[in-house]
């Protein structure tokens, strides 16, 4: 596996900062953000989640849907 993704058809803002994926038989394959740092805004609207702290965000605006690169260690927003 070299990436997932993580979508929704909802427009009520979802707000990841730290996500853990894990193998059923592996356990631990990758982790992305932390705790308390800057994080992803899910949601179909993409004005949503403009009123959380800017300094918090990755990016200024929500997106449908996510796609987290094992691999690269990178995230990617797509409407």
């Amino acid at each position: 596996m070299t990436h997932f993704y993580i979508s929704t058809s909802g427009d009520n803002a979802l707000w990841l900062d730290y996500l853990k994926l894990y193998g059923q038989w592996t356990g631990k394959i990758a982790h992305f953000g932390r705790t308390g740092g800057k994080g992803w805004c899910l949601s179909t609207d993409p004005k949503d989640g403009k009123s959380w702290v800017k300094s918090k965000k990755v990016d200024k605006r929500c997106y449908r849907k996510f796609k987290f690169n094992i691999v690269k260690k990178k995230v990617y927003g797509y409407n």
